[in-house]
């Protein structure tokens, strides 16, 4: 059909509406495509999130069950969160929500 669409009227009149309803199918898969990427990112973000946290509060009451630190619990804190390039109340924030989710 693509082939044969200039080499006759007829040819290009049946080429037309196939093209026109391939286009439309087309846009329709983008946007549903670019509908479903945006929540498969935040799934696989919430997902990363929550492992990191867990693993924060983990090494967090791992140091703070050691008896020779001295530390606050916040700037034990802040001291892990630094490692994953978090600032201070970030750090407190993540690791107290890692510690719920060990909790629960």
């Amino acid at each position: 059909m693509l082939r044969n669409r200039f080499r006759s009227s007829g040819a290009f009149i049946d080429y037309a509406p196939e093209r026109d309803r391939l286009l439309v199918r087309i846009e329709e898969l983008s946007a549903e495509k670019q509908k479903q990427a945006p929540e498969e990112h935040r799934r696989r973000r919430a997902a990363f999130l929550s492992d990191r946290d867990s693993q924060m509060a983990q090494e967090f009451l791992n140091k703070k069950s050691n008896p020779h630190s001295f530390r606050s619990d916040s700037a034990l804190k802040e001291e892990i969160g630094k490692r994953h390039d978090l600032g201070r109340s970030a750090s407190i924030e993540a690791i107290n929500r890692g510690l719920k989710s060990l909790k629960a």
